[in-house]
């Protein structure tokens, strides 16, 4: 079945749907934070260049362009497309729990709230480690292998 487009919904029926495996999850999340690590050395980089390094500014600047690339940009494609480059490669998309694709902005950002945690100081850190030993486990255990994300932002991850 394929999904609504444009914000449009219908009788729909999830059971209906090919749901992205917990494999093809893991591994696009893999890749998405790949892609977010390779941002952040090239920001890491340009930052020692800049100032000539030593002083902290590269840490500064490779956290920055994870959160930056986590918060920003892979919400803002999702919204857009249902997609982020790990999902592209792996061939799944986000669409609503509606079944709308691509499933908008505000739910794409909703999405990622859990994560805004671990950008609290100190704690942080820890956040993000727990929210990936869950994510792991509830898409390789869940029957529709929803993520604490999906749950969160009402959405689920097919493939098309």
């Amino acid at each position: 079945m394929t999904p609504p487009t444009s914000g449009e919904s219908s009788a729909f029926d999830p059971a209906q749907l090919d749901f992205a495996d917990g494999l093809q999850r893991i591994g696009s999340g893999a890749v998405d934070w790949a892609v977010a690590l390779a941002v952040a050395g090239a920001a890491a980089s340009i930052a020692g260049r800049v100032d000539g390094g030593g002083d902290g500014s590269e840490l500064v600047a490779a956290t920055i362009a994870v959160w930056f690339v986590h918060l920003v940009v892979y919400p803002a494609t999702t919204g857009m497309a249902g997609l982020t480059p790990g999902k592209y490669l792996f061939g799944i998309r986000v669409i609503t729990t509606d079944g709308v694709l691509p499933p908008g902005y505000r739910t794409s950002f909703v999405r990622v709230l859990p994560l805004w945690a671990g950008v609290v100081p100190f704690v942080g850190a820890y956040v993000v480690v727990l929210l990936l030993v869950a994510n792991a486990l509830l898409v390789s255990r869940d029957p529709l292998h929803r993520s604490v994300y999906d749950r969160v932002g009402k959405t689920y991850v097919v493939r098309p």
